[in-house]
């Protein structure tokens, strides 16, 4: 079979695939990512007071992926994510001071994938479900746990590209980078009335309004184990389930 297939594909020849048509096929799997992490303002790009520093965040979970012949499939991801922004914004006489917000969240994504000639491709939906948000902030009067300034659910849209790294057997091992942007406003009511994600800005409110988006751009590091797959042999018309040995 041609070089690119994925393990679980190569065992199909060892176990008879000419003998069967190959039908679904499931794996599962770990991941683990770590990058950069934004919130995105074009406010507080525009504000030369208040200014984006350059910050990370990473997520940890796992997936479920459910194919459909060689190369086309679903994955469906469970993470558990951790973002931050870090600011530096002008405070008091001029004097610069930090800001950091970081949340966290259960982030459901469910995502087609193509799989061929060693590389992935993969895009879809995703709803990330908001667990807490704090902030460290150079002033006095403001609060550490700020979740209340913030939606609770948040859909984003993920796109992903990589390829293999290592395989053998059902086991294989995946390498790659995902983008992930916040489609609808990170910020609640309550945060718009106390000028969140900047509340201490010394241009705030500002004239118009701009919805602040969260925005991930993660490497991604994926160890797969094939489960099984149905399949209808040359003596039957019927799908059978076949675990991978």
């Amino acid at each position: 079979m041609r070089k690119g297939i994925i393990a679980t594909l190569a065992l199909f020849m060892t176990i008879g695939l000419s003998a069967q048509k190959v039908g679904f096929w499931f794996d599962t799997g770990l991941k683990a990512g770590t990058g950069l992490s934004l919130l995105q303002n074009n406010n507080i790009f525009s504000d030369r007071e208040y200014e984006h520093l350059l910050s990370s965040g990473y997520s940890l979970g796992g997936k479920v992926g459910i194919f459909y012949g060689y190369y086309n499939g679903v994955n469906i991801d469970a993470m558990f994510t951790r973002g931050t922004q870090k600011f530096e914004f002008v405070h008091g006489e001029n004097q610069n001071a930090n800001h950091s917000i970081t949340w966290s969240s259960l982030d459901i994504a469910l995502l087609y994938r193509m799989q061929k000639a060693s590389v992935y491709v993969e895009l879809g939906p995703q709803m990330s479900f908001v667990n807490s948000v704090t902030q460290t902030i150079q002033a006095e009067n403001q609060p550490a746990d700020i979740k209340k300034y913030f939606n609770d659910q948040l859909p984003s849209a993920v796109f992903g590209v990589g390829g293999y790294v290592f395989t053998t057997g059902t086991f294989t091992l995946m390498f790659g980078m995902r983008a992930i942007y916040g489609l609808t406003d990170m910020i609640s009511a309550e945060g718009k009335s106390a000028n969140y994600p900047n509340p201490l800005g010394t241009k705030v409110p500002y004239d118009t309004y701009e919805q602040t988006h969260p925005v991930q751009l993660l490497f991604m590091l994926e160890a797969n184990y094939g489960i099984g797959y149905f399949a209808k042999t040359t003596c039957s018309d019927r799908m059978t389930f076949f675990k991978f040995n």
